[in-house]
């Protein structure tokens, strides 16, 4: 009876034992959870924390990207800008030197018109002086052997037959009647004109031909709407322009 009974105490002393054990497993697998819980939120958290530095740095590189674009686009600006600038310069000189040596032009082609008409009106003089000295010297000779020679209302056709010039209003420049004053601003005047209206002449040909060479080119190539459209742009610049073809060259 001792022996059973020994036993059963050992049993229940080993019992006793396995529990306590369990009990302490236990304990210990609640605190492996709690730890393993309390890792997976730090874990969590500094996923969010990466992410969102992350998301940050990608949102700081669009906007210094963006940033970069605006000014690569204010600069290309500027320097179109300059460039037309520029350009606009360079015309406006060479404008400046094709007028003024239009103008040195005018005023040396009227010098040497005016020069023309002072030799033109001594060569005259010069007639008038050798008719005179041809009459004083041939007495004998009649009005009407003379009259082939003309004077300064006479003039000799390619036939040979005299008829009176047609009357020519003089210029106001060479009016002797008016003060000197009043000659020199009526040549200036008549120069100035000649030269505005060489230059505006010259203006219609530079604006019209690259407008004229684009429109010929969309005709021959079928562009109805170009053609139309530079036809259109053309009589906003000049009502009365209108396409001349070039004459065929004659050469060989």
């Amino acid at each position: 009876a001792r022996a059973e009974e020994a036993k059963a105490e050992k049993e229940k002393a080993a019992l006793a034992a396995a529990k306590a054990e369990n009990e302490k497993l236990k304990l210990e697998n609640e605190g492996l959870a709690e730890k393993r819980a309390l890792a997976a939120d730090e874990r969590a958290k500094a996923d969010a924390e990466a992410k969102k530095a992350a998301d940050l740095k990608a949102a700081k590189e669009l906007e210094l990207k963006a940033a970069k674009e605006v000014a690569d686009g204010e600069r290309a600006k500027a320097q179109a800008s300059a460039d037309e600038l520029a350009k606009a310069e360079a015309t406006k000189a060479i404008r400046e030197a094709e007028t003024l040596k239009l103008k040195v032009s005018m005023a040396e082609l009227a010098a040497e018109k005016q020069r023309y008409e002072e030799l033109n009106a001594e060569l005259l003089e010069y007639q008038k002086e050798l008719d005179e000295r041809e009459r004083a010297l041939r007495p004998e000779k009649t009005i009407a052997d003379l009259s082939w020679l003309p004077d300064e209302d006479t003039e000799v056709d390619e036939n040979g037959r005299a008829h009176p010039k047609k009357k020519v209003k003089p210029l106001p420049e060479n009016d002797a009647t008016l003060p000197k004053e009043t000659r020199a601003l009526a040549k200036a005047d008549r120069m100035r004109a000649q030269a505005d209206d060489i230059l505006k002449n010259d203006a219609r040909t530079r604006a019209i031909a690259p407008l004229e060479k684009l429109y010929v080119a969309a005709v021959k190539e079928g562009r109805t709407v170009d053609a139309e459209y530079y036809r259109t742009v053309l009589k906003s610049m000049y009502p009365d322009w209108e396409y001349k073809a070039p004459e065929p060259s004659t050469n060989p």
